[in-house]
């Protein structure tokens, strides 16, 4: 076959020890690419190359290895982790319900790291259920808000934070 009507996509740096994860990142029963590179930025595209709204994720840092894809939280959205090669790992919320199947979580596909697609990855709890008003029920937490490249940074956590002081004491 050929390539898809958005693909091939240049991104802005080299990439290492990366392969791109697949799921529906804002809720439109269609899938995105995610993607990142050494100049720090997270992108993701549909079938067409265009990037969802708040899409690119900005680190300011070198992504290393492949994002991931699940709900972390387990309000029932997707939530994407990357990490960089300084050390921290980012989290954002998005829009993509749980409780649809995601495509290939991360490097190697599913938690077993098979590589191989016909194995099935689990299909997680949805989000809560809308009421007839059309407004879901607020049930604490932050929103789900992608509006903006920063919009839904969950976790900004340095690696090896608690560990670095043990290191150091064990080294003297």
């Amino acid at each position: 076959g050929g390539f898809l009507p958005g693909f091939p996509r240049q991104v802005e740096d080299l990439q290492f020890l990366m392969a791109p994860a697949v799921a529906d990142l804002n809720g439109d029963g269609s899938n995105e690419v995610v993607y990142g590179s050494a100049g720090g930025l997270l992108h993701a595209w549909n079938a067409l190359g265009i990037s969802p709204g708040g899409w690119p994720k900005n680190t300011g840092q070198w992504i290393l290895g492949s994002p991931a894809i699940g709900d972390v939280d387990g309000d029932g959205y997707l939530d994407v982790v990357a990490s960089t090669r300084e050390g921290w790992v980012f989290a954002w919320s998005t829009r993509g319900p749980a409780d649809r199947p995601v495509e290939w979580a991360s490097q190697f596909h599913d938690a077993a790291n098979t590589g191989n697609y016909e194995t099935s990855i689990p299909v997680q709890v949805g989000p809560p259920a809308v009421p007839a008003a059309g407004v879901p029920e607020k049930t604490g937490g932050c929103c789900k808000d992608d509006s903006t490249a920063e919009g839904g940074l969950l976790l900004l956590l340095p690696l090896g934070l608690f560990g670095w002081g043990r290191r150091r004491q064990g080294s003297r």
